[in-house]
C-alpha cells in the first residue's frame, strides 16, 4: 500500500522551527545556569567562556565543511543528524564527568548547528506552497529565539530540582522525541510538482545580456556582516549575563561575611 502523504500544517511548521533552535538549547541552557555550573565544577568564567567559543567555533567549522556534504543528503538524513547529534551533545552534559566532557558536548551542539538553516530552507522550497512560503520563513528562523526562551526559563527550573546534569537529559529526551516526529512528519509531506521548464526564444531585437556580475563580493559582504553581528549578539547572550551574575554572587556572598561587597569597594576607590 502506498505511504499516506499529507499537506504541510502545523506539525511540519513546528519541526522546522525546532530544527532551527534545538541545537543552541544547549549553550543557551548552560549560559542560564552559568553560575551553578561554574561551582559544580569548580572552573573559572573564562573557562566557561570557552565552552561558547568551541561551540561556535565548529558551528563555523561545520559550515565550511559540510556544506557540499549537506547538499547531497535526503532531509530526513540531515534533520535526524541535527535532533540527534544534539540529543549526544545533551545526554553528554547529562554525565557527571568534568569540564573536559561538558567541552565535548559544546562542540557537538555547535556542529549540529551546521545544517538548520540549508535543510529547512529546502524543505520550504520543495515542499511548501509558495503562499506560505514568506510566513513561514520567519517563524521558522524565530527558532533561535524561542530556543532561548526555554532554555532560559526551563534549564533553571529544572536545576533547582534535579541539577544543571538533569537538565541537560531532560533536552536530550526532548531532541530525541523531536527526532522521530521530524522523520515522520517530513517522511508524510509529498514534494510539490516542479514546474515544467519553458524554452526561452530568442528575440534578435534585443542585444545579448550582460554577463552575471560575481557574487564574491555580496559573499563577502554578507559574510562580514554576520561576523560582525555574531559578535555583539553572543557578547550579550554569553557573557555580558555570565560576568554580571558573578558580580552579583561576589556581593551576595561579601554581604554573608559581613565584608564591604566588592563591588561598592571598587566604586568608592575610584
Amino acid at each position: 500500500m502506498p505511504a499516506k502523504t499529507a499537506r504541510p500544517g502545523f506539525g511540519m511548521l513546528a519541526i522546522l522551527l525546532s530544527a532551527v533552535g534545538i541545537a543552541p538549547l544547549l549553550n543557551y541552557g548552560l549560559n542560564a545556569t552559568s553560575d551553578l555550573v561554574i561551582r559544580d565544577l569548580g572552573i573559572t568564567e573564562s573557562q566557561f567562556g570557552l565552552l561558547a567559543t568551541v561551540c561556535f567555533g565548529c558551528a563555523a567549522l561545520g559550515n565550511a565543511a559540510f556544506g557540499k556534504f549537506s547538499d547531497k543528503q535526503p532531509d530526513t538524513r540531515l534533520l535526524l543528524l541535527i535532533f540527534g547529534t544534539t540529543a549526544v551533545a545533551l545526554g553528554l552534559a547529562a554525565i557527571p564527568a568534568g569540564f573536559v566532557l561538558l567541552l565535548i558536548a559544546s562542540g557537538l551542539a555547535g556542529f549540529a548547528q551546521s545544517f538548520p538553516n540549508g535543510v529547512t530552507n529546502r524543505i520550504l522550497v520543495q515542499r511548501v506552497p509558495s503562499a506560505q512560503r514568506i510566513t513561514w520563513t520567519g517563524i521558522k528562523q524565530s527558532g533561535v529565539q524561542v530556543s532561548q526562551l526555554v532554555g532560559s526559563l526551563g534549564f533553571p527550573m529544572l536545576a533547582a530540582v534535579i541539577g544543571w546534569h538533569g537538565a541537560s537529559l531532560v533536552g536530550a529526551a526532548l531532541a530525541a522525541i523531536l527526532a522521530i516526529l521530524a522523520l515522520r512528519i517530513v517522511s508524510a509531506t509529498p514534494m510539490l510538482a516542479a514546474p515544467a521548464p519553458r524554452s526561452p526564444q530568442p528575440d534578435k531585437s534585443r542585444p545579448a545580456p550582460a554577463a552575471a556580475p560575481s557574487t564574491r563580493f555580496v559573499i563577502i559582504a554578507l559574510s562580514s556582516y554576520g561576523f560582525i553581528n555574531g559578535v555583539g549578539v553572543q557578547a550579550t547572550n554569553v557573557y555580558l549575563a555570565l560576568f554580571a551574575g558573578s558580580s552579583s554572587l561576589s556581593v551576595v556572598q561579601d554581604a554573608q561575611h559581613g565584608r564591604s561587597p566588592a563591588v561598592y569597594n571598587n566604586i568608592l576607590t575610584r
